[in-house]
C-alpha cells in the first residue's frame, strides 16, 4: 500500500502543471474590498488587466488540440483568481460565453 501511495503522489505531482513554466498572477484583495457574492461584478474592477487570462490560456495542451476546439460548447472569455489571507479564500470571476 505504501509504494501505491508514493507511485501515486509522483504521477500526480508530475503531471500537475501544463503549460510547464507558465506562472498566472492572483490579485490579493484587502479586507475590505473582497468581492461580495451577490451578482454583482463590479467588485473586480479593481484588479488590474494583467490578472486576466482568456481562451489562450486554457489551450488543451495535453491533447495538442490548441484553442482550436468548439467554442459552441464553452467559450471563455476571461478568468481572474484573487486571494485575501484573512479570509483563507480564493475568488475567481469567470466571463464565459454559454451557448
Amino acid at each position: 500500500m505504501f509504494f501505491f501511495a508514493i507511485f501515486f503522489y509522483s504521477v500526480i505531482s508530475a503531471a500537475a502543471h501544463a503549460p510547464e513554466g507558465a506562472v498566472y498572477k492572483v490579485y490579493q484583495f484587502a479586507d475590505d474590498n473582497v468581492p461580495q457574492m451577490d451578482g454583482d461584478t463590479s467588485d473586480w474592477d479593481q484588479v488590474p488587466i494583467e490578472y486576466f487570462f482568456d481562451l489562450h490560456d486554457h489551450t488543451e495542451v495535453k491533447e495538442g488540440k490548441g484553442i482550436e476546439h468548439n467554442t459552441a460548447d464553452l467559450h471563455i472569455k476571461r478568468v481572474a483568481v484573487g486571494w485575501n489571507e484573512r479570509l483563507n479564500r480564493l475568488e475567481s470571476r469567470k466571463l464565459l460565453l454559454l451557448k
